[in-house]
């Protein structure tokens, strides 16, 4: 971390993603959740897409807080048909859900060039464009 006269702060990447994964952890969010949710609000910010960035940090903690979002779900995936993931996010972070269909559907694509993600139960409010590498 740097300071300069205007008392702006940098951080690296790396600095930032934990910060917030901490503050996470500290308000309910186990490890996965937090690390899957730093890691995509570090991304929004630094590719200056601020309002799905760290501004959203203190709306997620209170959601956590409060019961709104449950921040130790425990994401189940099942395939229903060749090409097609269910995905209950058990009232989780949708970071993490998103992350793990990707890498389940990638194998679909290959087999039957096409996929479905069925997503029911999954709470978000931000850009998930990092998360599908877009």
């Amino acid at each position: 971390m740097t300071v300069d006269k205007l008392e702006h702060q940098s951080f690296f990447k790396d600095e930032l993603v934990f910060w917030v994964k901490n503050i996470l952890l500290h308000n309910g969010a186990d490890e996965e959740q937090s690390e899957a949710v730093a890691v995509s609000l570090v991304q929004a910010e630094i590719d200056g897409h601020k309002g799905h960035g760290l501004a959203r940090l203190s709306a997620y903690t209170d959601q956590l807080k409060s019961g709104k979002v449950f921040g130790i779900a425990k994401i189940l995936l099942e395939k229903v048909a060749p090409s097609v993931l269910q995905v209950d996010a058990v009232d989780g972070f949708a970071f993490l859900e998103i992350k793990r269909a990707i890498n389940s559907l990638v194998c679909f694509t290959k087999s039957q060039c096409i996929w479905v993600d069925l997503i029911s139960r999954s709470h978000n409010s931000c850009s998930i464009y990092p998360d599908l590498g877009f």
